[in-house]
C-alpha cells in the first residue's frame, strides 16, 4: 500500500512539474492558459491568504459562518484546461442557535472534484481572486451554492442551485461585503422550492473575520 501511495505521489508531482508555473497575479496576461499553473505564494506576497479563515454574519437570531481554504493546483477550465490556486469553503447556517445547514462534508467529499467545468463551489463556496490582498476597488466573483432554494430532486435528494456569481468586496482586512447571487445561473430542472425562508439569500451581507485559519478538514 505504501509503495502504491509513493508511486501516486511521484506521478502527481511529475504532472505538476510539467506545468509552467505563472504568478497568480499575472493570470489576466495570458490568453493561452493551457498547461500552465497559476500559483499564489504564501505569506504577505500572496493574494489568497487575505480570504482564508473563518468569517461570520449575524442578524437577530440568524448566523451564517464561512470557512475558507486555499486549494492549491485546482484543475479548472475556461476555453482550455489549466491549474490554479483558488479559494474553496463550506458554510454553516443557524437560527436560534439551531444548525440548519452545514456543507462541511460536501467540501470534504468533493475537494478534488473536477467535472469539466469551472466549478468552484464544491462545498458551497468558491472564489478565484486575481488581485492583491484586500483591495477595496475590486470585487472578485463569489460562487455560492444556495441550500435555501432548491431546483432539483434526484433520487429524493435535493440539489442546491448555484446562482449567477455574487461578489466579495473588502472594506478592510477583517470586514467584507458579500453579494449573494440573486437567481440561478441558467440551470433549471424544476420549480424553485424555498427551504429556509429566513436565509440571507439574494442580498448583500457584511461579514467579519473571526479567525485567520479555518479548522482542518480531516
Amino acid at each position: 500500500m505504501k509503495t502504491l501511495i509513493s508511486i501516486l505521489i511521484l506521478f502527481i508531482s511529475s504532472i505538476h512539474l510539467a506545468q509552467e508555473i505563472i504568478p497568480l497575479e499575472d493570470f489576466g496576461s495570458y490568453r493561452d492558459k493551457e498547461g500552465k499553473y497559476f500559483k499564489d505564494p504564501s505569506g504577505p506576497l500572496g493574494i489568497l491568504d487575505a480570504y482564508t479563515g473563518v468569517w461570520r454574519w449575524t442578524e437577530g437570531n440568524r448566523e451564517l459562518i464561512f470557512y475558507l481554504y486555499k486549494q492549491e493546483a485546482a484543475t479548472l477550465q475556461s476555453s482550455t484546461q489549466y491549474l490554479s490556486d483558488v479559494i474553496v469553503g463550506y458554510y454553516i447556517y443557524k437560527e436560534n442557535g439551531e444548525e440548519l445547514i452545514n456543507t462541511r462534508q460536501d467540501l470534504i467529499d468533493k475537494y478534488d472534484l473536477y467535472d469539466g467545468k469551472m466549478m468552484l463551489s464544491r462545498g458551497g463556496i468558491g472564489m478565484a481572486p486575481r488581485t492583491r490582498g484586500y483591495d477595496a476597488n475590486t470585487a472578485p466573483p463569489f460562487y455560492f451554492r444556495d441550500h435555501s432554494v432548491l431546483v432539483c430532486y434526484i433520487n429524493d435528494i435535493y440539489v442546491p442551485m448555484q446562482g449567477t456569481p455574487g461578489s466579495w468586496r473588502f472594506i478592510n482586512p477583517t470586514t467584507a461585503k458579500v453579494g449573494l447571487p440573486r437567481k440561478s445561473g441558467g440551470f433549471f430542472c424544476g420549480p424553485e422550492v424555498v427551504v429556509h425562508p429566513n436565509f440571507p439569500s439574494s442580498k448583500g451581507i457584511t461579514i467579519h473575520k473571526i479567525a485567520d485559519e479555518a479548522p482542518p478538514l480531516d
